[in-house]
């Protein structure tokens, strides 16, 4: 049986050509299965996950600040970011340990083919893992019900 399956997972990606960097289905298990705990979110392209991870990725309000605006951050909005950079370096770590190379290379790909460009000028986004964390959370914003057909 296929981990969707295993894990009753709940599809939130609208329609074929509205995945998530134009390949993936985003889901999340209701139920433990072979490999997802309840709770686990997936990027699928067919039948199990290409990528398991238990973060809930979240946009940075900060995403187009400089390093000096970073560092001038307030108090509890430097304490947002670190949090928020922690959860992007716990989520990316889960993305490559649930990964293979294959799979994770195409990912790489599939960021810079959708906008994730090394050494900009803007430090949120200047890791694959900060760009990646950012525009998942963003596109969960945008799909944060799940689908009533699930398949």
């Amino acid at each position: 049986m296929c981990e969707q399956c295993e894990a009753k997972t709940l599809n939130y990606s609208k329609a074929e050509d509205d995945t998530f960097l134009g390949k993936y289905h985003l889901v999340k298990a209701t139920k433990d299965g072979y490999s997802m705990k309840a709770g686990d979110w997936g990027l699928v392209e067919v039948n199990d996950p290409d990528f398991i991870f238990s973060v809930t990725p979240w946009p940075s309000p900060w995403v187009d600040c400089t390093e000096n605006e970073l560092d001038s951050l307030s108090g509890e909005d430097s304490k947002e970011d670190i949090r928020w950079t922690h959860a992007a370096d716990k989520f990316i770590q889960e993305v490559y340990d649930s990964g293979c190379f294959r799979t994770t290379a195409e990912l790489v790909f599939l960021c810079q083919k959708n906008g994730y460009v090394e050494h900009t000028t803007k430090p949120l986004t200047e890791t694959i893992q900060h760009w990646l964390f950012h525009h998942l959370g963003v596109y969960m914003m945008t799909h944060s019900e799940p689908l009533e057909d699930n398949v």
